[in-house]
């Protein structure tokens, strides 16, 4: 059972290795002479987006009451510092760590047990950076009640939690994983409720759900429309600084960010022609001004000969009054 679960995990490696970025693809389409629906896919951005990745490899329950916990790290920028703040619905006691990178590059680890399982690890440099690398960051053993539950997950409180590299916090992402009681890493699962290590949005959209805003904008010149949650949007005169008018056109670009760290893509552009408003335009035959209402054709635009004003009472003669002797 360990080998498979190894095996699960380097191929899991492989594919988080070579995944590709995943673009924001924008489509517009318009609605009618003040109105522009845009649709996009929802962003779910690959692990190539952040500068470190963090996870839990391997869990070894020791006596049934004592757990080892390996972290894993892959980062591509320098580490001078953390925390992470994890809660657990199975409450971990007398938490050590040890070895690892922090380990072998001299680090200062401290942790705290926090309310209802939570606790936090904190590490910082002696004088020495963790470099570009990828491997064990560290080893958690802690003690723990089996009264408590047969399983938990390990999730992470992003807004207590940071990774930085000396100068600037940079864009980190947390793999959840579940635990089970005297057995260890519980294979990856859609349905169990919790997105964990190998799965994603596109693989288990109701449980890994995205925390993403999207800032739609005007292109040429730019300006910010709205923001939303949502992956559709109507671009309409309703709505503030938009005025639009038949037979223009209006190019438009959205911007997904996530929210937990901040990082971003931006859409291709996408541009439509609002579409006409027909009226119906009248022969002026006698070129007075003033149309025969019988003879009516529906235009975006004037037409040569025709007139909107479709009252001429005698359109054989000249006469802008409509008034004859």
């Amino acid at each position: 059972m360990k080998f498979l679960r190894s095996l699960i995990i380097k191929s899991a490696l492989i594919f988080i290795i070579f995944g590709q970025d995943t673009p924001v693809n924008l489509i517009s389409d318009a609605i009618s002479h003040e109105e522009i629906q845009l649709n996009w896919n929802v962003w779910d951005p690959s692990d190539s987006y952040y500068d470190a990745i963090i996870y839990i490899t391997d869990i070894q329950d020791i006596n049934n009451q004592t757990i080892v916990m390996d972290f894993f790290l892959e980062n591509s920028i320098q580490l001078a510092e953390f925390k992470l703040h994890i809660q657990s619905n199975i409450f971990l006691s007398d938490i050590t760590i040890s070895g690892g990178l922090t380990s072998n590059y001299g680090w200062s680890i401290t942790t705290q047990n926090n309310d209802l399982g939570d606790f936090s690890i904190s590490g910082s440099n002696n004088g020495t950076f963790i470099p570009v690398t990828n491997g064990i960051f560290f080893q958690l053993t802690a003690e723990y009640d089996p009264d408590q539950g047969d399983e938990t997950s390990f999730e992470l409180n992003y807004g207590d939690s940071f990774f930085n590299n000396g100068f600037d916090q940079i864009a980190f992402r947390w793999k959840n994983i579940i635990w089970e009681v005297d057995s260890g890493i519980k294979d990856d699962e859609c349905g169990d409720n919790v997105c964990t290590l190998n799965e994603n949005y596109s693989i288990c959209p109701s449980e890994c759900e995205l925390d993403i805003s999207y800032k739609v904008s005007f292109v040429d010149p730019n300006n910010l429309i709205d923001i939303t949650n949502l992956n559709y949007f109507s671009v309409n005169n309703s709505l503030p600084n938009v005025n639009m008018v038949p037979l223009n056109q209006y190019c438009f670009e959205v911007e997904a960010i996530e929210n937990n760290t901040g990082i971003n893509e931006i859409s291709n552009v996408a541009c439509s022609f609002t579409q006409c408003v027909e009226i119906d335009y009248c022969l002026d035959f006698d070129g007075d001004g003033l149309g025969d209402g019988s003879n009516l054709i529906s235009s975006c635009e004037p037409i040569e000969n025709y007139v909107n004003n479709c009252e001429d009472e005698n359109d054989q003669i000249y006469c802008t009054s409509n008034f004859f002797d």
